[in-house]
């Protein structure tokens, strides 16, 4: 299991409970009898709403303490010390920094070598090159108000893509508990946008995935000022799979680049004793992100809002660590 700084107590034991009940043959061992391993750093971010793996709080529940029971097991370490995202002699500087922040004990020089990215100690057209790249905010609340803000600064006609929707309630329900499925989705050829679910994990067709809309169309019958669209064709920006073809057995390109058809999906779910479903494109606009859903991804410039103070461990140092060169990429 990867990122397991943000694997609780909990999550573990349900990660255990479930298992034991797939191989119900092994059901008296932990994790089922399969062999499991913790991948992660502990200096990054924590959990949300669980307690961390290494908590020795003694006023655990009972769900926690089958987490810690199980977590108990892992009895052997190894430890990686080659950085891989940051490579080269010309980046020791930055990555000392970042070792600093990941311990949260910045001396002067890689305050000052951070500091000098800082957008007020850049000229204008610097400044002016990333306002198109991916912002990373602390909070959702953030990027809600960033993304459209964007939207609206590029001056762009967007259609506004709502879901189909059945079951009492089922409108009402956030995308976080509807298999992350907005409501109402707003887009345009040309707009950035994040998968929201996995599709195709072996050719990186994954929940965080990002690209760019292409195209969209619509069903040969439909009305396309009223009616919604029937699929959305994307480039994903780290999609390694095959093309995929169209009737006329021509293979699905813009230019060079492949591109992947977005069909709507089907989240069925419940409210209260109500079944209910919503049908959408697994997608969200994709101008800003949270630190958490930046965790794990790599980039080659970003814009980083670190000046408040931090509400949990590591914030910072995640959010900084996402590009593999301080300054961008160079030619």
């Amino acid at each position: 299991m990867d990122e397991t700084s943000i694997l609780g107590l909990q999550t573990l034991a349900w990660v255990d409970q479930r298992l034991r009940e797939v191989f119900p043959e092994n059901r008296d061992e932990f994790f089922g009898g399969l062999s499991v391993i913790l991948i992660g750093d502990f200096f990054q971010l924590p959990p949300i709403f669980n307690k961390p793996l290494y908590s020795t709080r003694d006023d655990l529940k009972d769900i926690e303490m089958v987490g810690r029971n199980a977590y108990l097991l892992f009895d052997k370490s190894v430890f990686l010390t080659t950085i891989q995202r940051q490579q080269g002699e010309d980046q020791a500087p930055f990555r000392r920094a970042l070792k600093e922040l990941r311990k949260a004990d910045v001396s002067v020089p890689p305050w000052e070598l951070l500091a000098s990215s800082c957008s007020v100690k850049l000229s204008p057209v610097e400044v002016g090159s990333f306002a198109d790249v991916l912002r990373i905010y602390p909070t959702k609340a953030q990027v809600v108000e960033y993304n459209p803000q964007h939207m609206l600064s590029l001056d762009s006609p967007a259609i506004r893509v709502k879901a189909k929707y059945e079951g009492v309630g089922a409108e009402r329900v956030k995308s976080s508990n509807a298999g992350n499925l907005a409501k109402r989705l707003h887009l345009y050829v040309g707009y950035r946008v994040m998968l929201t679910r996995n599709l195709w994990a072996d050719v990186a067709l994954v929940n965080g995935a990002q690209g760019t809309v292409y195209d969209i169309s619509w069903s040969n019958s439909a009305d396309v000022l009223r009616g919604p669209p029937e699929v959305i064709i994307v480039g994903f920006d780290d999609y390694s799979g095959p093309a995929f073809t169209i009737p006329s057995r021509d293979e699905l390109r813009r230019g060079e680049d492949l591109v992947i058809p977005i069909l709507r999906v089907r989240q069925e779910f419940t409210v209260g004793a109500n079944s209910c479903y919503r049908e959408q494109f697994p997608l969200l606009v994709n101008y800003a992100i949270t630190v958490h859903k930046s965790q794990g991804i790599t980039l080659d410039k970003v814009v980083c809002n670190i000046s408040a103070p931090e509400f949990a461990s590591s914030l910072s140092c995640v959010a900084v660590s996402r590009v593999k060169i301080l300054g961008g990429p160079r030619d």
